[in-house]
C-alpha cells in the first residue's frame, strides 16, 4: 500500500519538462518577491506559527532562524525563470495551461513509511488565481525545503511585497585543466 502512495506521487511529479509552453502574461505578474501568508492542508488553515510543525525535524531551529531573521517566509521569481526560498534555489515556469511548475533538488517524499530523495524534480501546482499582487496555488507538496505534508492538498496564498532585484548571474564553468 505505501508503495502504491509513493508511485502515485512519483506520477504526479516527474522530471523538468524543457518542452512546456511558458504564459508570458503570467510570468511577469508573478515576478517579484512574495509573502506566504496563508497556507491550507486539506482546507483547514494552519497558523503559521504551526509551520515548524510540518519542519523536517533536522531543519527545525533553522526554520526558527529564517522566520527570525524574514518575519515571513519570501519567495523571490526572478524574470529568468529562476527563483529562491529560505536561500535555497528553485526554477520556476507558468505554463499556458493554467499550472505552475517548480523544480527543486533535494525533494523528500514521504509516504508510509517510506522516504524517498529526488533531484531534478518538478513540482506541479494548479494555478487557482494570480493578479500583479496576489497568487493563490495548490498543489501536494509545499515549495519549500525541508516541509512535508502527508497524503494531502496544499493551497497557498501568496501577497506581492516587491519587485525582484535582477536574477543572479550564473556560475561559472569549472575549468579542470592546469595551466
Amino acid at each position: 500500500m505505501t508503495l502504491f502512495a509513493a508511485a502515485t506521487l512519483l506520477a504526479v511529479g516527474c522530471a523538468k519538462n524543457e518542452d512546456a509552453v511558458s504564459d508570458e502574461e503570467s510570468m511577469t505578474k508573478m515576478t517579484g518577491i512574495w509573502a506566504l501568508d496563508e497556507m491550507k492542508f486539506n482546507n483547514e488553515v494552519i497558523n503559521p506559527d504551526d509551520y515548524i510543525n510540518y519542519v523536517d525535524e533536522d531543519y527545525q531551529d533553522d526554520y526558527a532562524d529564517f522566520i527570525d531573521e524574514y518575519e515571513n517566509i519570501l519567495f523571490t521569481f526572478y524574470s529568468n525563470g529562476t527563483g529562491e526560498v529560505f536561500g535555497e534555489p528553485f526554477e520556476w515556469q507558468i505554463r499556458e495551461d493554467g499550472q505552475m511548475a517548480i523544480t527543486r533538488n533535494g525533494v523528500t517524499i514521504v509516504a508510509g513509511t517510506d522516504t524517498i530523495s529526488l533531484d531534478d524534480y518538478e513540482l506541479p501546482y494548479t494555478v487557482l488565481s494570480l493578479t500583479e499582487n496576489e497568487a493563490l496555488f495548490s498543489g501536494f507538496l509545499v515549495p519549500m525545503p525541508h516541509f512535508h505534508f502527508y497524503g494531502g492538498t496544499v493551497t497557498f496564498h501568496l501577497t506581492k511585497v516587491g519587485e525582484a532585484p535582477e536574477p543572479p548571474a550564473p556560475e561559472p564553468p569549472i575549468n579542470d585543466t592546469i595551466k
